[in-house]
């Protein structure tokens, strides 16, 4: 399969944007060396900062754990757990306490990664390690290019809803691996089965991911990793900040329409109606207004329609 070639005109600046879209055929094996460095640099990032958010309350809830147990420390834990040990012990009653905690603590790290990889390829296109690597986050459209002068259609949830599903079919393989492992490890039943097939599974997406084109994760969701030059990069950036320009722009006089068709709307209206529907209104809440008072809010709402009808004119 030859590579896809998307053509884009940045609006108002006159800068015009191509960019090939995948590789050409035979290829696309050389990318594997630099796909697994970038895993692996986006491995240690989010688990570096999963750990930063998820271990100091983990560590305190365990530590807890433990001293109800009978344990002053982890250690003081391992020099006692062994997984063969009988049921109501203090060690296996620790080990019973500290499941939860270390599933919960699995549960949250993951969950913090998902948010690594969503929210990057989402807002990017790409991550930390992908980005040094020179590759990105490819959405295939189907086969039609997109004109010069056209923008393709662009959805944000419909985005975030796809790179979510498939940063969700990279991480739960290997997260359900490991903490499978350390629930068995802590005399969980069946666990280690269950971490057997969870590594098995890990390790075949892992070598698919790497050997074909775009993985199981990028089949199901649309989406392929392809490397991209800086200047792409620069014109991709133009590109999307112009597309968000427009959208604002477009925001902008949707409103200022809808404002001023509900000024027209208030314009059409008789003055003395808009006071006894204001005088109605207050009147529901307890609240009493004079004649006076009326007559003045009168005034005022007959000199704001004059001046608005002045301005109209041209």
């Amino acid at each position: 399969m030859g590579a896809h070639r998307l053509e884009a005109t940045v609006e108002g600046q006159g800068c015009h944007v191509t960019q090939s879209v995948g590789t050409p055929a035979g290829t696309r094996s050389s990318l594997w060396g630099r796909r697994l460095a970038a895993r692996l640099v986006d491995t240690l990032l989010a688990v570096a900062l999963s750990a930063l958010v998820v271990w100091p309350g983990a560590w305190s809830a365990a530590g807890d754990a433990l001293a109800a147990a009978g344990f002053s420390s982890v250690a003081d834990f391992l020099g006692d757990w062994d997984a063969g040990s009988a049921a109501g012990t203090a060690a296996a009653q620790a080990a019973d306490a500290l499941q939860p905690v270390v599933l919960g603590a699995v549960l949250l790290q993951t969950l913090v990664i998902w948010l690594y990889e969503t929210l990057a390829t989402t807002l990017a296109g790409t991550t930390p390690g992908k980005a040094a690597q020179r590759l990105r986050v490819h959405v295939r459209h189907g086969d039609t290019a997109v004109g010069p002068g056209q923008q393709p259609h662009r959805s944000w949830p419909v985005r975030l809803l796809r790179m979510g599903l498939r940063a969700a079919l990279v991480l739960v393989p290997p997260a359900l691996a490991v903490g499978m492992s350390l629930a068995g490890a802590l005399g969980a039943a069946e666990a280690a089965s269950v971490a057997e097939v969870a590594i098995a599974l890990t390790a075949v997406l892992g070598l698919f991911a790497l050997v074909g084109d775009a993985g199981v994760h990028g089949l199901l969701t649309g989406t392929r990793v392809v490397p991209f030059g800086w200047e792409e990069a620069r014109g991709r950036a133009q590109a999307l900040g112009a597309d968000a320009t427009r959208q604002g722009r477009a925001q902008l006089d949707r409103a200022r329409r809808q404002g001023q068709a509900r000024v027209e709307q208030v314009r059409r209206q008789d003055p003395q109606q808009l006071v006894q529907r204001g005088r109605q209104a207050l009147a529901q809440r307890g609240i009493t207004v004079g004649d006076e008072q009326v007559e003045k809010v009168s005034q005022a709402v007959d000199s704001f329609l004059s001046r608005a009808q002045r301005q109209r004119r041209p």
